[in-house]
């Protein structure tokens, strides 16, 4: 611009507005759009988390059949110390 200088003397407000609006809307599209990145990665994250969950869930759940399958196949008065959290003392 110096070389040219007479030529954009009259023409500095109107370019420096040019670049104000480049630099403004070039800068609100990568804040978007980073905004938008970090948005689908916390909700693949939160995805990942969520069938994390439901898995635990799930061995928690088949956890507690085979126990009380287990307490069904003991003799009654076993089960119920079991149930009871007991060692069977206090009850004889």
């Amino acid at each position: 611009m110096w070389a040219f200088g007479n030529l954009f003397q009259d023409a500095a407000a109107p370019l420096g507005s040019l670049f104000t609006l480049i630099g403004a809307v070039s800068g609100a599209y990568f804040g978007i759009k980073v905004s938008n990145d970090t948005s689908q990665r916390s909700q693949g994250a939160i995805e990942r988390a969520h069938g994390r969950a439901e898995e635990a869930n799930k061995r928690a759940q088949q956890a507690h059949a085979t126990a009380q399958q287990a307490l069904a196949e003991l003799a009654p008065d076993v089960a119920r110390r079991i149930v009871q959290g007991g060692s069977g003392e206090a009850a004889r």
